[in-house]
């Protein structure tokens, strides 16, 4: 909420670009430093995606100016930060901290520290955040320019009041924003007022935060981009909600408005929605504070879905280049043993044959084994990554899309006053299948209780809402086994008795544990119709959830046996070593 220059920025999809596209059809192999460094600042913001193509092209260039090397790593930081890349940005930025310090050029390194502290601004790191910038500020006084420290100054008081430490923080802008109006930029002392004007905001001191957005209203860097337009009728907007002010605070929320669509930004808009909703509420209009509520809830969920699938995005191309480049780095090497190789087997024909064909099979093997490994990695880390965004998923359905819910719920009761409990009914099930399939992506049972009881509660959730009687005993797992096995082990239960549901027709089905020495027999059983196991062994008729157990059995490094025939039931026996 605090700064107007940490608002979030909606990133686009950079996959295909980053590897094989060229923005816009620019050849960018012959533009020079200084066009792709105009091209960089120009998408940024907007198109971050874009903008680490240009950082590409930099850093492929022949640059000899060692500064101008440093320049380009801060370039591919920020882009990774945009894309919430947070441990690659900074790492990038402690690199270039330490060049910078290396050759003795204070002013870049306090540059360099001002972006790590703002870093830790954005990770809500206050505490770091004031070490950085307190380490800068000293070393600007001492070898740098002291001016910057009016401008550090500004950034401490922001932290500060991260730090619950407010009094503290709004001295600190009191005492520098006079002097940041004398030496700095309009930019550096609006961007003060907009933060100071925040800080009140948070303290519920809604007339100091009105006096200083208004201070900022009047400059010009409030009329300077559409963007800042936007921001700043939001943030009076919003002030005058709180002074329950409707009249005034509708007066700049449609300018807002206005100026959100210019950009086409839902992240502004979904904002703006939420004030309306705000207005209409305090004005009793509560048929258009429920719509302009769906509006705000449509667009919230649309934002953070591009925010995500933004960096998704972004993590699988990171991936897919990490390889891509090992594997040619792999295959250079295989160029040159096989370049020695050849050199070496001129001695004869008989010690050519022999060694080459020993080094072929040598090769295959390895090669095999190789692609092996990788293989199982990547099924590893995809598995991984999957049970990780279920389980933030899960947690967002129930603290987000839950809470909403809950919200709607209590709001519906307050405006019909009870007098509608067919449409509280409703809500009650909409809310209770958020939480159904919340706990279906990942249940809190397994982390907090183990396998075992999670196995129970399921096995009694199938038998009370199928009527198919599920009994497990999974007797001391929980000590044998670890976490990453007891969530492939609960998935294996869950696709087999769904399967069992869908296709077997079932009656009964069990689940029971044994150990033998340093092997997991984990058995499941059902008395449904069975399948042609002959036919099953054909992998292109097998069915999607067959595939996943197969493949999580395999990512265990264990065996699958099944046992079934028409009409016999079926019968699982999944073979597992454990430690």
């Amino acid at each position: 909420m605090y700064p107007l220059h940490n608002k979030p920025v909606v990133v686009t999809i950079w996959i295909i670009s980053f590897v094989f596209y060229l923005p816009s059809g620019v050849s960018q192999s012959n533009l020079s430093y200084k066009e792709l460094d105009s091209l960089f600042n120009s998408t940024l913001e907007s198109k971050p995606d874009q903008a680490m193509n240009h950082v590409i092209a930099m850093e492929k260039l022949i640059v000899p100016d060692p500064k101008i090397k440093l320049e380009i790593k801060e370039k591919r930081a920020q882009c990774y930060l945009l894309l919430d890349q947070f441990d690659e940005a900074m790492k990038l930025r402690y690199e270039i901290l330490a060049e910078y310090e290396k050759s003795k050029d204070a002013r870049m390194a306090v540059q360099t520290m001002f972006n790590l502290g703002n870093q830790y601004f954005q990770m809500h790191d206050y505490k770091r955040a004031v070490e950085i910038f307190e380490r800068s500020k000293s070393l600007a006084k001492t070898k740098g320019d002291p001016l910057d420290t009016i401008k550090i100054n500004l950034e401490i008081g922001l932290n500060l009041a991260g730090l619950q430490q407010f009094d503290k923080g709004i001295e600190f802008f009191k005492t520098n924003l006079p002097l940041a109006k004398k030496h700095l930029s309009e930019e550096d002392w609006a961007v003060g007022l907009d933060n100071l004007s925040n800080l009140y905001l948070e303290r519920s001191d809604y007339a100091n935060a009105l006096k200083y957005q208004l201070e900022v209203y009047r400059t010009q860097f409030a009329k300077s981009t559409v963007h800042n337009k936007t921001a700043i009728n939001q943030h009076l907007a919003e002030i005058y909600i709180y002074l329950n002010q409707p009249k005034e605070a509708q007066f700049y929320l449609d300018s807002a408005f206005h100026y959100a669509r210019i950009l086409g930004s839902k992240d502004w808009l979904f904002d703006c929605h939420k004030n309306q909703y705000q207005i209409h509420q305090a004005q009793g209009n509560y048929k258009d504070a429920l719509t302009s509520h769906e509006l705000y809830l449509s667009l919230k969920d649309s934002v953070y879905q591009s925010h995500y699938d933004t960096k998704m995005s972004a993590m699988a191309n990171l991936y897919e280049l990490n390889t891509k480049q090992a594997q040619i780095s792999e295959l250079e090497l295989k160029t040159q043993l096989s370049s020695t190789k050849i050199q070496r087997l001129t001695l004869g024909m008989i010690s050519l044959l022999l060694m080459g064909s020993l080094a072929y099979l040598y090769l295959a093997y390895r090669r095999r084994k190789e692609d092996q490994e990788t293989q199982r990695q990547f099924s590893k880390m995809l598995v991984e990554t999957q049970e990780q965004e279920r389980q933030r998923i899960a947690k967002e359905l129930h603290d987000s899309v839950g809470q909403n819910v809950l919200f709607i719920k209590n709001q519906i009761k307050t405006i019909f006053n009870d007098t509608q409990p067919q449409l509280t009914s409703s809500v009650d099930g909409i809310l209770e299948n958020v939480r159904s399939i919340s706990k279906d992506l990942y249940p809190n049972e397994l982390e907090r209780y183990g396998l075992e009881n999670a196995i129970e509660l399921l096995a009694q959730q199938v038998t009370t809402e199928f009527g198919v009687f599920v009994s497990s005993d999974l007797s001391g797992i929980d000590d044998r086994i670890n976490k990453n096995t007891k969530i492939n082990l609960y998935r294996i239960v869950q696709e087999f008795i769904n399967n069992s549901l869908k296709h077997a027709q079932s009656k009964a089905i069990r689940i029971t544990s044994q150990f033998e020495g340093k092997i997991l027999h984990l058995i499941l059983q059902d008395n449904g119709i069975g399948f042609d196991s002959e036919a099953i062994k054909n992998k292109a008729v097998r069915s999607f959830g067959l595939l996943n157990i197969e493949e999580r059995v395999k990512l265990l490094q264990g065996q699958l046996i099944f046992e079934t025939a028409s009409g016999q039931g079926t019968k699982f026996v999944i073979q597992l070593p454990i430690s």
